[in-house]
């Protein structure tokens, strides 16, 4: 199970009237699909795919409800970006220091094959890492036009 909420949302039934055979044919979980489905039009207009690990970790739960689409930890750094050490992207988040982490590196990796790169060295994975660190992330805003789109989701 993810750790990391990336959106919560209480579903709002009131504009699908008070009968009570609407309320029982409602599927939360088509419902939660729905949102899913949109949030990820919404990340792949956004170029949020980086190696598609972010889309792939999408998850959601439903209660009570409400429902919460679960996201691995980074997904705030792609939605609000991260300020270069030598490029600001008027991001609440920065980078510290160089050189960049072996996870980082790894990453890169990984980026480089689901760009259709093949493979890279490990010298030029850290090059790109370290150059990321450097200029920083730029904001993909994504969540704000997620949120933007909810109300026009037709759930049923």
């Amino acid at each position: 199970m993810k750790q990391y909420k990336a959106l919560t949302m209480e579903v709002d039934l009131s504009g699908l009237g008070t009968e009570q055979w609407i309320q029982a044919e409602l599927d939360y979980d088509e419902i939660a699909q729905k949102l899913i489905d949109t949030l990820i039009d919404v990340m792949r207009e956004k170029d949020v795919e980086a190696s598609s690990n972010l889309i792939q970790s999408l998850e959601p739960e439903t209660k009570n409800g409400e429902i919460v689409i679960y996201a691995d930890y980074y997904w705030k750094f792609i939605d609000k970006g991260v300020n270069g050490l030598m490029q600001s992207r008027d991001s609440e988040f920065s980078f510290k220091f160089v050189p960049a982490s072996k996870k980082h590196a790894m990453a890169m990796v990984e980026w480089a094959k689901f760009k259709g790169m093949g493979a890279i060295t490990v010298k030029e994975a850290y090059q790109l890492a370290t150059s990321i660190k450097l200029k920083g992330i730029k904001a993909r805003n994504f969540v704000d036009e997620f949120e933007k789109r909810i109300d026009k989701i037709e759930l049923l």
